[in-house]
């Protein structure tokens, strides 16, 4: 601004100095003194900062209006004050596919979620000026998460949730704080660019970050009632070190208990074969249900429930030469810490009937 106005202020008094060659002295110095002090108001007039009408914002809108199926990506921001680190979300719209980056382009489910989301935050009306200044971040929770200067003893970090239309355009970038005392959903907001902390109206549990709200979280989307077989195969295995002719290697111990399978016919279920493990002869032998005994109906009804029942809470993207049918490949095999990452989780790559690789989980399997 300085320069600026050096320059205007030089081609101001050259104007000047050229309209008043005929004018006495005494008149030119009057003249000069007058455009000098208007240069300079002019200039401290420039250097202002924009002052908002801070009584016209209650009442206007936080946002700009969009429909909620404009946007097409949605990043939420939160610090976990325990680790001094950020929490990332995102989940956003690519060739008519809704995707999560933050969980390797995991599919989501998003199309409902995003517009609830959108929906909480479009068209949200100011209530009341809550404050004008930055001092005033931390005690209303509206502190910027993305803030370099963040540690452990940061208090007061808010949510930060931007909205980008399909061109990437952004439609929104706001600090979502605490809750107003005594108010159902209430709640302190700024636009990040902004130090002005507005009281708005917003339900902020539509913009969760669990990974579980945006996708199908149904594992298996089976009815349980089309359920009519099931084969349990009851055993156990630990790996341990064992000497070899070909020195030590690591050996799976096995614990082999039983294999079962039941059916289910006309509202009832009936036995198939039954079959435990003989440890003295090492092989399975089949076996009938003594006089007195019965199936326990109950547990296989839990049982076939609890397929239902499973969903999804988290993805890790399986290690390379992890097929999809489970076959454990030459390439993970070579693969020391994919393979020490799956023994982790319960499952290791073992020689199947076949010879072959394939992936056994360490604690049975039911079919």
């Amino acid at each position: 601004r300085a320069s600026r106005c050096d320059a205007a202020a030089t081609t101001f008094f050259e104007l000047v100095k050229s309209g008043l060659k005929k004018m006495s002295e005494t008149t030119k110095t009057i003249v000069f003194i007058f455009s000098a002090a208007a240069v300079v108001a002019a200039a401290v007039v420039g250097t202002r900062p924009v002052e908002f009408d801070v009584a016209q914002m209650v009442g206007e809108n936080l946002t700009d209006d969009f429909d909620v199926d404009v946007p097409k990506r949605l990043r939420i921001v939160t610090f976990d004050q325990s680790t001094a680190s950020t929490r990332e979300f995102e989940v956003e719209e690519s060739d008519g596919s809704w995707r999560i980056p933050s969980k390797q382009g995991y599919p989501a489910d998003a199309t409902d979620q995003m517009a609830a989301a959108a929906t909480c935050l479009v068209g949200r009306e100011v209530l009341r000026i809550a404050a004008k200044d930055a001092d005033q971040h931390e005690e209303f929770g509206v502190v910027d998460p993305t803030s370099p200067s963040l540690n452990t003893d940061s208090k007061g970090v808010g949510m930060r949730v931007t909205m980008a239309d399909a061109g990437d355009e952004q439609l929104l970038d706001l600090i979502i704080g605490n809750k107003v005392k005594g108010s159902e959903n209430v709640r302190y907001v700024r636009r990040r660019n902004q130090d002005i902390v507005f009281e708005v109206e917003l339900d902020a549990d539509k913009l969760t970050t669990d990974f579980e709200d945006w996708i199908e979280d149904d594992l298996l989307q089976l009815n349980p009632f089309d359920v009519r077989q099931v084969f349990i195969n009851d055993y156990s295995f630990d790996l341990t070190p064992m000497q070899t002719q070909r020195g030590i290697q690591i050996v799976p111990e096995w614990d082999r208990r039983g294999r079962y399978e039941f059916f289910y016919n006309e509202n009832k279920w009936e036995v198939g074969e039954l079959e435990k493990f003989d440890a003295q002869e090492e092989e399975y032998v089949t076996f009938e249900l003594e006089e007195g005994e019965e199936i326990n109906e109950e547990a296989l009804n839990s049982l076939r429930d609890a397929f239902d029942d499973l969903k999804i809470v988290d993805v890790e993207r399986k290690p390379e030469g992890l097929s999809g049918s489970l076959k454990a490949g030459e390439e993970l095999i070579q693969n020391q810490e994919a393979a020490e990452s799956l023994f982790r989780k319960g499952f290791t790559p073992l020689a199947g009937e076949d010879g072959k690789p394939e992936l056994t989980s360490s604690e049975g399997e039911v079919t």
